[in-house]
């Protein structure tokens, strides 16, 4: 099993999910990131205004209960298997 950290990033009508390859560190957000390293970060899903999934990584449809209705900002720390890892983060990570 190998460590992400999915981040909900606001935006005007919708917000996106997005997928770390590792766990962040203490009083780390992911905003902190995304000037130098965005590159890393997977779109995985999509809330609608009402924050429900719109559509949701067939690897992460396990969290789906702890994600909608998630407000922006918000991050959600667990592990994939490293068959959906390797999947998603590709050889990068």
């Amino acid at each position: 099993m190998k460590p992400v950290t999915l981040e909900v990033h606001p935006g005007n009508t919708q917000c996106r999910l997005y997928l770390w390859p590792t766990h962040m560190r203490p009083d780390q957000h992911p905003r902190d990131l995304w000037p130098n390293y965005g590159h890393l970060a997977k779109e995985v899903g999509i809330l609608d205004s009402n924050l429900q999934i719109v559509c949701l990584d067939q690897a992460l449809r396990p969290w789906a209960h702890e994600i909608e209705g998630t407000l922006p900002l918000t991050i959600l720390e667990g592990h994939l298997p490293e068959e959906d890892y390797n999947r998603i983060f590709g050889e990068q990570a």
